[in-house]
């Protein structure tokens, strides 16, 4: 009898287990389909302090997190310059 026992145990846990792997990744796409896109926006500028007047080159990178590659979803990045009282410089 206690043979019967543990073979019974056997095949059940022999049969959720590969359901169980199939319910997390389906919730892992789940997840991953829900989830939004991260993207880190990175800006080279040419010198670190600047005058008066002077003109300022810079370069901006759109980086996206999950892919871990170039964001193809933005194209556009709008850059302002503020001062430290939180006004925009034109």
């Amino acid at each position: 009898m206690p043979y019967l026992v543990v073979a019974l145990l056997v095949l059940n846990l022999t049969s959720v287990f590969p359901q169980a792997s199939f319910l997390d990744s389906l919730l892992k796409k789940h997840e991953d389909f829900t989830t939004p896109t991260r993207e880190n926006f990175h800006l080279h500028l040419n010198k670190t302090v600047f005058l008066e007047g002077e003109r300022i080159w810079f370069k901006a990178y759109v980086f996206d997190q999950n892919l871990e590659k170039p964001s193809t979803e933005t194209s556009n990045l709008f850059v302002g310059l503020y001062n430290s009282s939180g006004d925009e410089l034109n």
